[in-house]
């Protein structure tokens, strides 16, 4: 198998059957979470005109949390409204869905952790992490109900926002906007401080769900696609699908994380795949992560030199350089 990205189109092809033309593909289950995430990590300037919306969208948030029961903070109904439905009518001991809330300040923070774009934060990012901080202290106090299913991958999400409420706060201050922001939010430095120092507690009973089943899910749709000859190319595909299969590729198959200051990879080839090409941007810089076989490159192709940490080893991305991969035991035997 080969797979290639050019700009935002990303293309799988079965060797042997190169010269089948493609065939239209029914678009697989990639929400607009995903492809906000693969528009982050490919083109940040379409990552924030579909941000954009958010910081705009507050005051509805903050009635739907009213209606909700919740008297602080703001409940979005999801970025997909018909797949994470929210009802400001029922009643508040009805289980909330907290996960899309917390989703959208994950990828306010991973937008600004990637672009570093500190205006977006002044013209209303920074207001919606920080209410969304706000909501979860409004759930600690008052005990609103809540889906404890969401439970698995709601606590980094909170962790997250909460980390970033006082780092944005200290960015704020350097740039003399902090009280700006507070003014708009009805916030005092000691509130958002307060919120920074909240303590995230787990129920007792957690399932997590293990880092290589979800790889293996990923290579299954991947998979699915090249095996049925589909071509997943602009011309092909609309709404930002290519974004999202993207995302599924760097996130659950390059294993990239945004780790502090330097980004994160521990690539895995899954079985049945002859190799990929991943073409991604970091703060102004675009490289290259190439897999063949047991081995992989990154290549800067534009602006200036990286920190990366790629399989717990530390490098600067200043041209190109290689690395063995590590076998996935759990990927390869499945």
């Amino acid at each position: 198998m080969e797979l290639m990205t050019q700009r935002m189109s990303i293309q799988l092809a079965d060797e042997i059957d190169s010269q089948v033309e493609p065939v239209l593909a029914v678009q697989p289950e990639l929400d607009k979470h995903t492809r906000i995430i693969g528009l982050i990590l490919s083109d940040p300037k379409m990552a924030r005109e579909e941000l954009a919306i958010f910081p705009l969208c507050l005051d509805m948030a903050r009635r739907k949390a009213r209606a909700g029961g919740l008297k602080q903070g703001v409940l979005f109904c999801g970025l997909d409204p018909q797949k994470h439905p929210c009802h400001p009518d029922e009643p508040p001991e009805t289980p909330l869905r907290l996960l899309p809330s917390f989703s959208l300040s994950r990828l306010l923070i991973d937008y600004y952790r990637t672009s570093l774009d500190f205006q977006f934060l002044l013209s209303g990012g920074a207001d919606v992490v920080f209410e969304t901080a706000r909501l979860w202290r409004t759930i600690q106090t008052q005990g609103v109900a809540f889906d404890v299913r969401e439970w698995t991958e709601l606590e980094p999400l909170v962790q997250l926002n909460l980390h970033w409420t006082s780092r944005i706060w200290t960015m704020l201050g350097r740039a003399g906007r902090q009280q700006d922001v507070a003014a708009r939010l009805g916030l005092s430095e000691q509130e958002v401080r307060q919120l920074a120092e909240l303590h995230v507690q787990l129920p007792a009973k957690t399932t997590f769900r293990d880092k290589s089943s979800q790889i293996q899910e990923a290579a299954n749709v991947l998979a699915g696609l090249v095996h049925t000859g589909h071509n997943l190319s602009s011309e092909y595909w609309q709404g930002g699908v290519e974004a999202g299969v993207l995302a599924i590729l760097a996130t659950q198959i390059a294993r990239l994380v945004i780790d502090g200051e330097e980004l994160s990879f521990s690539p895995v080839l899954p079985l049945g795949w002859q190799g990929y090409t991943l073409r991604l941007a970091f703060r102004g810089s675009k490289f290259d992560i190439q897999i063949t076989g047991s081995t992989g490159k990154m290549i800067l192709t534009e602006g200036s030199a990286i920190p990366v940490i790629v399989n717990g080893l530390e490098y600067m991305l200043e041209d190109e350089f290689e690395f063995d991969l590590v076998k996935e035991e759990a990927v390869a035997d499945e």
